[in-house]
């Protein structure tokens, strides 16, 4: 049965009930036949593009097949527009990076397809060609979309969803992103990964913000691609949020963030391939100044989302698959609280936070980051690590700690 055919057979039932009764009864049919218009029309509309049964189906047949998950990785912004800034460092850059390691670690495995839009000398040439030779197209599949969605919401066949407030993409900007979602779908892209970093108004630009935190944002619940890519969304969502808090930005509360107007995830029902779109924290944070310990940050949180993919592709795993390039770091000096950002401290920390004993009992990720600052929470978190392992618990790393943190 059509569409058409099929929403105008539904409306002829609800006008003869109208016409032939009008109990109580029969108004509550009425309501009830609405709704599974409703329903109906909108599931003709949003039916499921992707879904998590045939990914990972795909993932498991793809060393007998060859037919890999394919995964696009989009760093967000270039240098046209940078994205938001904090002291020495640009979004564009911090993005790129963490980009460009989820990409090499997609490769290296073996098991996927990956894409990256671009890295730090520009974007993928074979992206631009198609921009270039696609544009009437692209604005064609834009216009239509965004009529296609506006009439079902004038129709009340969808729910508009307000989210979270974000800036509007200028018009270039626009035509660039949906031109992405056009181009993941003429390629038969599995996976889309937008990566991202936030950032908060303030009085002085050199100041921090007052939210901290990394989000997670997948298609609203209407949407085709909705369903796997929440799916897919709580697995990176656990995996980073072992080690990183997420979000207390209140619109971003619980990490998990659906919505309905973001075009990278797919806005007007424009993408088909699962989608997430990554707030991996905000510019400002300790974790990510000075530079030194930024870089190992970038690459953990690229390791971390590496993860959430395996976990759901194949099943969680103890974390040690992901830490295995943090935990051979060889301690050869002694530490204590006189260290600031120090990337000895960041190693220190990252290995007592797979160990479960940073942060310490009774404080969170929070009020104790991964940031190379040796403080309280470090010393409090060395001190059990010092008891676990027989060694007077004075919170100092020495050579009897570095010892035990070596051969661990």
């Amino acid at each position: 049965m059509s569409k058409n055919i099929k929403i105008t057979f539904l409306m002829f039932a609800v006008v003869a009930l109208l016409v032939f009764s009008n109990s109580q009864e029969v108004l509550f049919r009425v309501s009830s036949l609405k709704d599974k218009i409703k329903e109906s029309v909108s599931s003709i509309f949003f039916i499921h593009s992707v879904t998590s049964e045939k990914l990972q189906e795909k993932y498991g047949d793809s060393k007998r097949t060859n037919n890999k998950v394919r995964i696009l990785v989009v760093p967000g912004h270039d240098e046209g527009t940078v994205g938001t800034r904090f002291a020495d460092a640009k979004e564009t850059d911090l993005n790129a990076v963490v980009a460009e390691e989820i990409f090499e670690l997609l490769t290296q495995d073996g098991n996927f397809d990956p894409i990256l839009l671009r890295n730090t000398f520009g974007y993928n040439t074979s992206f631009i060609e198609y921009l270039h030779s696609h544009r009437e197209e692209i604005n064609t599949f834009i216009t239509d979309k965004k009529v296609e969605m506006t009439n079902l919401i004038l129709e009340g066949l969808v729910d508009p969803h307000k989210g979270v407030m974000h800036n509007k993409a200028p018009g270039e900007v626009a035509f660039m992103l949906y031109g992405i979602n056009k181009w993941a779908n003429d390629l038969n892209v599995d996976i889309v990964i937008h990566i991202h970093f936030n950032d908060y108004p303030k009085k002085k630009s050199d100041s921090v913000g007052k939210y901290s935190g990394f989000a997670i944002y997948v298609p609203e619940e209407q949407y085709s691609n909705a369903k796997a890519s929440r799916a897919i969304g709580e697995k990176v969502l656990s995996s980073i949020s072992r080690f990183y808090p997420t979000s207390n930005l209140p619109a971003e509360s619980g990490g998990l963030v659906p919505e309905q107007w973001l075009i990278a995830i797919g806005a007007s029902n424009t993408l088909d391939a699962a989608s997430l779109f990554l707030e991996l924290g905000y510019i400002y944070e300790s974790i990510l100044h000075p530079a030194s310990i930024r870089e190992k940050t970038l690459n953990h949180l690229a390791w971390l989302t590496y993860d959430g993919l395996l976990d759901f592709f194949e099943g969680e795993s103890d974390g040690r698959r992901t830490f295995e390039p943090y935990l051979r770091h060889e301690f050869s000096r002694d530490i204590g609280l006189d260290a600031k950002k120090d990337t000895d401290v960041w190693h220190l920390q990252t290995f007592l936070a797979y160990e479960g004993h940073y942060p310490p009992k009774g404080k969170t990720s929070r009020n104790c980051p991964l940031n190379g600052y040796f403080g309280p929470c470090t010393e409090m978190a060395v001190k059990t690590f010092q008891e676990i392992n027989n060694i007077p618990a004075t919170g100092f790393v020495g050579s009897a700690t570095r010892s035990a943190l070596n051969n661990n």
